[in-house]
Order: structure tokens, then C-alpha cells, then sequence
């Protein structure tokens, strides 16, 4: 049975209670009794109410599901090209058909908005729905010459790193869980995903549809755990490791799987920028700005936090950007689209948001709006922020906040604003509002930033699933999206077959005669590779 709620779901504006039956929840969650950890319990994000607990995974937990999962990636593997096309084909149509259900599953469990989760809803089908078309048309096996053409065939076959274990956080349930997944999945692997408690319900839920869609059993797992150190106990088990986090935790990962000569994908910290030149569109740049910046309250890699505004502009942008902010970026506890804000899905990462917040009007910046916990809400709501004249020394000034914070400063030359964003290890990505196409395409190559919109928020570049997109810096070097993302989870067998001319002299050559005829080839090969 998929995602069946039964009679007691009801969609639409309801309030509490979920409308996630028990039955379901005992369900999907059902696999995780047979882990031998101590137990945890998935809430009800909004209120605190406990909805279901189920052991966490041991360390003889990961070792079994390493076992089974190099057992179901010689299955996987094993299927046709085809097959694996029609598993992620159908996986779309099943996430296209329990629409509602994942997005109420997010809002439950996530503490989304109904907007937030939708266009999580929206980044998973989508990735299903082209990883499917870059699986049936992708070869996995290419042919050229070799050194000498027409005497020498090289074939380069992309296989299957293995096992991969992918750390992923509750921030963006299927969007750093599904969505990341799929490519290791895409690239014949099997994989092993480690969750916060939190998040073990909606990936199970989301695992069910994959397998129903046909993916082997064991292909992909999900082990409950309290914090990364579970999996990091058994980095030597794994061919490869993917890590969704901070900055810190990554590169102290990345540094262990270097010592267990295991490769590494990192997606981490970021800290986006957005550039309002004197010719934007005011309207457009305003609006762009205030969706981005508050989207999935904050808790997103594409989210922006820092906006620099020409001085010009300054006055009006500020004014537009508050009545904005206030009118629809609405914090709430509501399954309908009454609030278009949720809140934290932690302590900590509320903690973090006040923290900045509350350090910055310590060190003189002012607020534009916001700044103010939300307790009637539910226990980790925060206004939207948007904060003015931060001073450098402040941690929202240069760290990443991941939060709704949004700090908007002037600027006199835009070389103040490149030169910034060059020497910041977090941007990710960048907005650029200009009419100008030559001052809008300097100051996105002077950057850092893995990707840049022009005139526009991140939807549309985002969407555009044959452009990759790799992180640099300390916001990690994982690809997302277009062939690129499948390919960096394999690895590449070279075999060359020689027709002829082996190049080494046979036993009737002199060498001085086997100089002379390797010169000849030497000379022919480069000559017809120049035509």
C-alpha cells in the first residue's frame, strides 16, 4: 500500500492534528525495528507532539546494511539499461501520484509552509523525471580513437563506484534526500543514507515509492541515527562518501575519508549574494529578493542572505523590500497557503538565527523588520528578518547564518561588491538585477559563485536540468543536475584494442628501424588528427 493515510487523512487548510494517521507512521516505519540503537522519536514540528518512535541504527546495523546493499548493487547493476530507466520513470509517476501526501508529509515533519513544500514536491519530480531520460539516453560506454586513428579503438567505460553512504539533513527532506540521491542511484550504485530521526519518516515514505517503482530491495537504505558519527565509525566500508552540511563537519569528514583513501561529493556551507545595480527593475528585484531570501524560512543552498544595492536605489529598494517582506512573507503553523513561512525544524537551528541575529544589534546594525522569536506559533518560529548597517565584525556579516535573516547594504562602485564576493568562501550562487548584459556578466565571472541568475530568482536556472551546477570553496565540489552529477559517481575504465601496430619493436626490427617507422606513424596519426 503507497503512502495510504486511509480515512482519517483530510487535505487542505486543516490545522492540528496532522492528519498523518498512526497506522501509516507504523508503517513506513516499520524497518527500523529491527535496529538495535537506542530509540528516537519524529515530532510534530509545529507543536513539539510526538508522533512515533522506532530505534535508532547501531554500528551492527551499518555492517549488515553494507552487506545487503553490495548484495542489491550487483542486482541493480545487473538490470538493463532500460529497466533502470523504467524504475525512475515509474518512481515520477508514483511522487507525481501522491502529491499531497509528500507535501503534507513535509509540512508535518518539516515544518514547512505549503509554498516550501510544494516546490520541494516540484524539485523531486523534476529530478526523477530527467535523471529517467539521462539514464535511458546517457551512454555508459564511449568509443574513439586511440593514439593511431584507424589503428587503434579506445573504449571508456563509466562503472559504478559501489556502496555510497550519504550523510543528508532534515532542512530539505527530499530535496537533499531524494533529489541527491538519485544521481548515485542514476550511476548504478547502491547507497546507504544516514538521517537525523526527524527525517526517517519521509524518506522511508519516499524509499517506499522507489522500490514500488521496481528499485531492488536494499538498493537503497535508510538507517535512523542520532548524529553523523554512526556512519563516520565505518567510512572504510563504503567506496564512496556524500556529505549535506556545514562547512566544518565536512572538511573534518573529507579529512577521514582521505585517510581510508575513500573519494568524496560535499555539498556545504553556503552564503549567496544577490547585486541590485542603478539600472534594475526595481518591481522585479524586490520581489525576487524576498522570495529567495525567505524561502523554506531560510533553511535552503540557494537561498540568498546578503544584498548589495546600489546607493541610488537604496532608499526605495529598502522601503519596497519591507512593505513586501510584510505583506507576504507570513510565518505560520498552516497546512494551506495562509502562512508562506514555517519555521526551524530544530533547536539549534533556531538557536542559530537568534544568536546572529541578536549579535549583530549588539555590534550597532539596525532592523528593517522582524527580529523576533515567534513562541505563539510553535516553538521554533522567527520572524523574517532583514537587518541594515551590519558591521563586518558580526557573525551574520560573514558567516552563514542558514536561516531568515537577510542583511541589505549600499554600495558606491561595484568593484566593492565583486572584490567581497571574490574573497567569500560560501557563495554558491548569486542574483544580478541590471539591464546592463556586458556590467551583469563582469561581476558574475569576477565571482565565485557556482551559479548566477540574471534578472531573475533561482527557478529558472535551477530547472534547467542540463546545466550542472558545482560548488567550489568551502560550499563543497558536489554537481547537481545534467549528466555531470551522475558521472561523479563512477569510475572510468580505459581499454584499448591495437588492430595493427602494437608500437614495441618485433623481434626482426632493428631499433634504429623502428625509430624511423615509429616516426612515420608518429607524423600520420598527428597529420589525420588535424583534419
Amino acid at each position: 500500500m503507497l503512502l495510504t493515510y486511509g480515512r482519517s487523512e483530510q487535505i487542505g487548510a486543516t490545522m492540528i492534528p496532522t492528519g498523518v494517521p498512526p497506522e501509516f507512521l507504523a508503517r513506513v516505519t516499520s524497518p527500523a525495528q529491527a535496529f538495535s540503537g537506542a530509540p528516537a522519536q519524529a515530532v510534530q514540528i509545529w507543536t513539539g507532539e510526538e508522533l512515533c518512535e522506532f530505534p535508532t541504527a547501531a554500528p551492527s546495523d551499518v555492517v549488515r546494511a553494507v552487506e545487503v546493499a553490495h548484495e542489491a548493487q550487483v542486482r541493480w547493476w545487473g538490470l538493463t539499461q532500460i529497466e533502470r530507466w523504467r524504475v525512475f520513470r515509474d518512481f515520477a509517476t508514483l511522487v507525481k501520484t501522491h502529491r499531497e501526501k509528500l507535501i503534507r508529509l513535509l509540512q508535518v515533519f518539516g515544518g514547512q509552509s505549503r509554498f516550501d513544500a510544494f516546490d520541494q514536491f516540484q524539485d523531486t519530480f523534476n529530478s526523477a523525471s530527467q535523471y529517467a531520460q539521462f539514464v535511458k539516453r546517457m551512454s555508459m560506454s564511449e568509443f574513439s580513437h586511440g593514439a593511431i586513428p584507424f589503428v587503434s579503438r579506445l573504449r571508456k567505460d563509466s562503472l559504478p563506484l559501489g556502496t555510497v553512504a550519504a550523510f543528508t539533513l532534515s532542512d530539505y527532506m527530499l530535496s537533499y534526500g531524494a533529489v541527491d540521491i538519485a544521481p548515485i542511484l542514476a550511476a548504478g550504485n547502491s547507497v546507504i543514507q544516514f538521517v537525523p530521526a526527524q527525517a526517517y519518516p519521509v524518506s522511508m515514505a519516499v524509499l517506499e515509492l522507489a522500490e514500488a517503482a521496481g528499485l531492488p530491495h536494499g538498493a537503497w537504505q535508510v538507517l535512523p541515527a542520532h548524529s553523523t558519527d554512526l556512519g563516520r565509525a565505518h567510512i572504510d566500508l563504503f567506496d564512496h562518501v556524500v556529505y549535506i552540511g556545514n562547512t566544518a563537519t565536512g572538511v573534518s569528514l573529507q579529512q577521514q575519508c582521505l585517510d581510508a583513501t575513500v573519494g568524496t561529493t560535499m555539498y556545504m556551507s553556503v552564503k549567496n549574494h544577490s547585486v541590485v545595480m542603478a539600472d534594475a527593475n526595481l518591481e522585479v528585484a524586490v520581489r525576487s529578493v524576498a522570495w529567495q531570501a525567505f524561502m523554506n524560512a531560510g533553511y535552503s543552498s540557494v537561498h540568498i542572505e546578503k544584498v548589495h544595492v546600489d546607493r541610488g536605489l537604496y532608499p526605495d529598494f529598502i522601503r519596497k523590500l519591507r512593505s513586501l517582506v510584510e505583506r507576504r512573507i507570513v510565518p505560520g503553523a498552516t497546512y494551506d497557503h495562509t502562512a508562506t513561512m514555517g519555521s526551524a525544524y530544530s533547536q539549534a537551528r533556531f538557536d542559530r538565527v537568534r544568536n546572529h541575529t541578536v549579535d549583530a544589534l549588539s555590534l550597532g546594525a539596525d532592523i528593517l523588520c522582524g527580529g523576533n522569536p515567534r513562541p505563539e506559533l510553535g516553538p521554533w518560529f522567527h520572524e523574517p528578518t532583514i537587518l541594515l548597517d551590519v558591521p563586518e565584525d558580526a557573525l551574520a556579516y560573514s558567516e552563514e547564518t542558514y536561516g531568515p535573516v537577510l542583511i541589505v547594504e549600499p554600495f558606491d562602485q561595484v568593484d566593492e561588491v565583486t572584490t567581497e564576493i571574490a574573497h567569500s568562501q560560501y557563495c554558491y550562487g548569486m542574483q544580478i538585477f541590471t539591464e546592463d548584459m556586458a556590467l551583469a556578466n563582469y561581476v558574475a565571472c569576477a565571482s565565485t559563485a557556482s551559479f548566477v541568475s540574471i534578472n531573475d530568482g533561482y527557478h529558472m536556472l535551477w530547472g534547467a536540468w542540463n546545466a550542472p551546477v558545482r560548488g567550489s570553496r568551502d560550499t563543497g565540489t558536489g554537481v547537481r543536475h545534467g549528466v555531470a552529477a551522475i558521472r561523479q559517481f563512477t569510475r572510468q575504465c580505459l581499454t584499448m584494442r591495437e588492430l595493427a601496430y602494437t608500437g614495441e619493436p618485433n623481434s626482426t626490427q632493428s631499433l634504429n628501424q623502428w625509430e624511423r617507422l615509429s616516426l612515420k606513424v608518429v607524423y600520420t596519426s598527428a597529420f589525420l588528427r588535424s583534419l
